[in-house]
């Protein structure tokens, strides 16, 4: 299986059961990495921690990367939202005011869970686990 397969979800829930699963996996796999870190954090607790078997986790997701990979973009889509409110309010401030409140915000967006935050840094800073987009 070539690396894009390997972190990319094998489909997209429609039903909002499905969608439910899907958070709840990408949740357990965030408290996994976490409390155990990459190395430790494994499918298996990781559907177990859910609520799920792993079958429904292998019918979504080919493997720990790929959730990996979804708790990445849900976090920085956390961290976007934080930023996107402030980037309107300071077009119309003068600079000094402006990056005062952007570097504000900017700290902000880093508290959006901070102990998940610290580990996908540590992460992603890995070698070539991820995708180079992140």
């Amino acid at each position: 299986m070539d690396k894009k397969a390997l972190l990319t979800p094998r489909k997209v829930a429609s039903q909002q059961r499905s969608r439910a699963m899907i958070e709840a996996l990408v949740e357990a796999t965030a408290r996994a990495l976490i409390k155990d870190g990459f190395e430790r954090a494994n499918t298996n607790r990781i559907a177990e921690e859910a609520g799920v078997s792993i079958g429904s986790l292998y019918q979504y997701f080919p493997g720990k990367e790929a959730l990996v990979v979804a708790v990445i973009e849900r976090h920085k889509s956390e961290m976007v939202d934080v930023l996107r409110g402030t980037l309107a309010k300071v077009a119309t401030l003068p600079l000094d005011s402006a990056v005062r409140e952007l570097v504000k915000t900017m700290i902000d967006a880093h508290r959006v869970n901070p102990d998940l935050h610290r580990v996908l840094v540590e992460e992603t800073c890995r070698a070539d686990r991820y995708d180079r987009r992140f």
